[in-house]
């Protein structure tokens, strides 16, 4: 995924957080994601950079999408979720991600699919219209996200707020040509 490496952002978090269930992130930043086909919006997602420390005084950091996208050849819209980890500033393994958003739940139903880092992780879902606003949800709402590290047995978890007004607007704008364009494709 291309975007800023958390190296530095963990490396300057030294306050140590501890607490039961979800951590609460150091260091958060969302950026909206618009991708197109033949000149119309195919997908939009919700690109995030988080850091934080687990109560045991470990610091995490997540780089990852939730991407909604309109599967023209299929005719239907799946859901990507894709991330990739450090652990106390090292790549490490993801063995699993989720994301949990309101009303929606958590994405521990989608199908694990391959990373396009071998680091990484990720897993979709396809024809769910419920799972297509989970970018949206996120943006808006803020979500919990859910990871665990290969080589490290427990799972991690971080509440996220939701993304600043500008990035929302055109997620927002994004999902508006979105609809159209599935409203072409159906309509064909």
């Amino acid at each position: 995924m291309p975007r800023c490496p958390l190296e530095g952002v963990l490396a300057g978090l030294l306050v140590v957080s501890s607490s039961a269930g979800a951590g609460q992130p150091r260091s958060f930043e969302s950026q909206p994601e618009v991708y197109t086909e033949f000149g119309e919006v195919s997908g939009c997602g919700l690109g995030f950079d988080a850091a934080w420390r687990d109560d045991r005084t470990h610091t995490l950091g997540i780089s990852g999408s939730v991407i909604a996208l309109l599967i023209i050849q299929k005719d239907t819209v799946a859901v990507l979720v894709r991330a990739t980890g450090l652990y106390d500033t090292a790549k490490t393994p993801l063995i699993y991600a989720w994301i949990q958003t309101s009303p929606y739940g958590k994405t521990t139903d989608f199908t694990v699919g391959p990373a396009e880092d071998p680091a990484g992780y990720m897993a979709f879902k396809a024809s769910d219209p419920n799972a297509i606003m989970i970018p949206s949800m996120m943006a808006v709402k803020g979500f919990r996200l859910g990871v665990k590290f290969r080589g490290h047995p427990l799972e991690n978890q971080v509440d996220l707020p939701p993304s600043r007004s500008a990035v929302t607007a055109v997620l927002q704008s994004c999902f508006n040509d979105l609809e159209k364009s599935i409203q072409t494709i159906l309509h064909q």
